[in-house]
């Protein structure tokens, strides 16, 4: 992992926290998550923001982590939480692929969710994105990524 022509994400609900990606606090999950992502050489897409990736009764926090190659770190941005109707706000960033951008959306974990926020089509455009792309880089190279 984590030569630059790698493509790696890993982006969830991670309930780590780490002021590397902009947690107010520290905990051993955070520790040890961050030691791993800095081994396998991936970088933090968090940014800094108004809007923190959890809200609950119990506070807020940025649990919410977005890991990334150095290829995809060159080739993202914007990256940015958007309000929701769940305690997991909205994440997402665009990517860069040859000159298609596509926005990726994450952590969205429940299809009734996906129809309240009204990304089920620039999911399913996303993706249709991501595959045709992938496959043409594939066929254009004979098959070597």
């Amino acid at each position: 992992m984590g030569e630059e022509k790698d493509v790696h994400m890993i982006s969830g609900d991670l309930n780590a926290k780490l002021p590397i990606w902009h947690s107010k606090t520290t905990d051993k999950r955070g520790e040890e998550v961050g030691e791993f992502m800095f081994r396998i050489h991936m970088n933090i897409l968090n940014t800094e923001g108004d809007i923190y990736t959890y809200y609950s009764i119990h506070g807020e926090e940025n649990i919410d982590i977005t890991f990334v190659s150095e290829r995809v770190k060159n080739e993202s941005e914007n990256w940015m939480v958007e309000p929701s109707i769940s305690d997991h706000n909205k994440i997402s960033y665009e990517w860069k692929i040859g000159r298609n951008k596509i926005r990726l959306h994450l952590l969205v974990k429940d299809k009734e969710i996906v129809k309240q926020w009204g990304i089920e089509e620039k999911i399913e455009r996303s993706n249709k994105i991501l595959i045709d792309t992938c496959k043409q880089k594939i066929r254009t190279r004979g098959g070597n990524t």
